[in-house]
């Protein structure tokens, strides 16, 4: 059962998606296979990476991009501390080792900051990163939800 969802939808990954579209349409000479190709591949792009949700069940947090086909599940009752936290200019977006752990986010600056139990670090983008800590801690007992 669904307790908590949160999804972030980048309207800039769609923009730049319809955008190199149309580029590719009016300004890519050639055959119309490679121009067909050029657009499968943007939309797949777009597909798996025009949002991120955080999902929260009554035994794990779920993050997935897109459709869903690129996702992290974590356990529950590995999850040590929540903190909501920002991040800057310089880490991005998209999936990426940065100092703080695994970097999942699409879009802003707000993210909670995630530790296992297990050591592993996950910096994942949210709207409401206070009240994803605030479930977390409710459902888990941690005491640092902020």
């Amino acid at each position: 059962m669904i307790i908590y969802e949160d999804t972030q939808t980048s309207f800039m990954n769609v923009f730049f998606g319809i955008f190199a579209s149309l580029v590719v349409l009016l300004f890519l000479r050639g055959s119309p296979f490679l121009k067909g190709f050029f657009i499968f591949s943007i939309l797949i792009i777009l597909l798996l990476f025009y949002s991120l949700t955080i999902t929260i069940t009554e035994t794990e947090l779920i993050v997935y991009f897109g459709i869903g086909l690129i996702k992290k599940r974590i356990p529950l009752e590995n999850i040590l501390s929540c903190n909501p936290s920002k991040t800057n200019i310089f880490y991005g977006w998209g999936i990426k080792k940065v100092r703080r752990g695994w970097l999942f986010n699409i879009s802003g600056f707000k993210v909670v900051d995630l530790e296992l139990r297990n050591g592993k670090r996950f910096v994942i983008g949210c709207n409401n990163p206070q009240e994803v800590c605030e479930v977390l801690k409710q459902l888990t007992g941690i005491e640092n939800g902020y």
